[in-house]
């Protein structure tokens, strides 16, 4: 069984238009509208769950959660709600750990993949995203905020619709967790999937406390062999909060496709 990712933005569509839904969207109000009782409670490892029983319908979510967080975990319990063959089970729900539900791995993994689909697209629709401005990290940042959807969240759904050869990351301390590129980085130049660090070229070693700086630097060490070549540009934008030693990276590599004529 595949996620149909297409069938999922089609009942998205198809909510905001039944119950005219405007955005930004209050999605605690729009659980009130659909007669859900919401509770913000202690739920251990778990961010959120979805109960329905003998037509009681309640969302249970970790009341320590960020309020983006807990945005992202309402839409994704009600993705478990909306979603037709979703309801045949009882989900407690984790998005750091896919594999605490009841059921079948394969399958569990399969409907939280999908919820987390739902969640993003009825957060932010994306035909609402393309009428915005997202060619950079800082936008993606001001659109995280205005639609209450974090940045991570944000930024994948740019990717999935950023023609430009772009590679957005997440890391922690240096060490990068975990990475999506652009429709628009159809020739993985790129050297991420295989590093384990942020390269000592990057900027980030510079930053302060708290930063964020956007500036051309040289493309070497963050390219694999073929186009490793010092003397070629790349736009790296970094946010980072050394509080909490974590941060967000883009890279632009609109200057690599066009030294070596790539699509």
């Amino acid at each position: 069984m595949k996620i149909n990712e297409k069938r999922i933005l089609s009942t998205v569509k198809d909510i905001i238009e039944i119950f005219n839904l405007t955005y930004p969207l209050d999605i605690d109000e729009f659980v009130e509208k659909l007669n859900i009782d919401l509770k913000f409670i202690d739920t251990g490892n778990c961010d959120g769950l979805f109960l329905c029983h003998k037509g009681k319908k309640k969302i249970l979510i970790n009341k320590s959660a960020n309020r983006l967080r807990k945005n992202f975990t309402i839409g994704h319990e009600l993705g478990h709600y909306f979603i037709e063959h979703h309801l045949s089970q009882l989900y407690d729900c984790n998005i750091e750990d896919k594999n605490n539900i009841k059921g079948s791995v394969n399958s569990n993994r399969l409907f939280e993949q999908e919820a987390d689909i739902f969640s993003g697209e009825l957060l932010l629709p994306t035909e609402i995203l393309r009428k915005e401005n997202y060619c950079s990290l800082d936008r993606i940042r001001t659109i995280s905020k205005k639609y209450g959807i974090s940045i991570p969240a944000t930024a994948i759904k740019v990717m999935h619709i950023q023609k430009e050869p772009m590679v957005f990351m997440q890391f922690n301390k240096n060490s990068i967790i975990w990475h999506q590129s652009s429709i628009g980085e159809t020739s993985n130049c790129h050297n991420l999937s295989n590093m384990l660090s942020i390269p000592d070229t990057s900027h980030f070693y510079k930053l302060n406390k708290y930063g964020y700086t956007m500036r051309e630097i040289s493309s070497y060490g963050w390219l694999v062999d073929e186009f490793d070549d010092p003397s070629v540009k790349i736009k790296e934008e970094i946010i980072y909060c050394k509080d909490y030693d974590y941060g967000y990276i883009l890279l632009d590599l609109s200057e690599v496709y066009k030294r070596y004529e790539l699509e």
